[in-house]
């Protein structure tokens, strides 16, 4: 994925989280019978606070967007830049996503990340 944060302070920001699931998988909910996802993108607009040194707890809205159905995203996550050098930093991060009634998915990432 793609992501872009501007930091309002050393603690707050505001980020742009986009990314891509590289699978194909069928939904079966009570309120999505056999809703199949090919490789869904995902794009959200997020709040971000920094509690803790390199920390980072991040949470908005977005969608997840797929040729069958778009569909409405809320997201929660957590990372944690490790600084590397010049910063760049290697972070990996957890991200719950909400996309409607009882449609939920996790996800577990690693990035890079450069910081301007």
């Amino acid at each position: 994925g793609l992501n872009y944060k501007y930091w309002i302070d050393e603690r707050f920001a505001i980020g742009w989280y986009n990314n891509i699931v590289a699978l194909t998988y069928v939904i079966n909910s009570d309120t999505h019978q056999d809703l199949e996802r090919k490789t869904p993108f995902t794009t959200s607009i997020v709040g971000v606070f920094k509690p803790w040194k390199n920390l980072s707890i991040f949470t908005g809205p977005g969608l997840e967007i797929e040729k069958n159905k778009t569909l409405f995203v809320f997201r929660f996550g957590v990372e944690y830049g490790f600084p590397l050098s010049n910063d760049w930093y290697l972070i990996p991060r957890f991200i719950f996503d909400n996309l409607g009634g009882d449609i939920q998915a996790f996800t577990v990432g690693i990035g890079v990340s450069k910081r301007f």
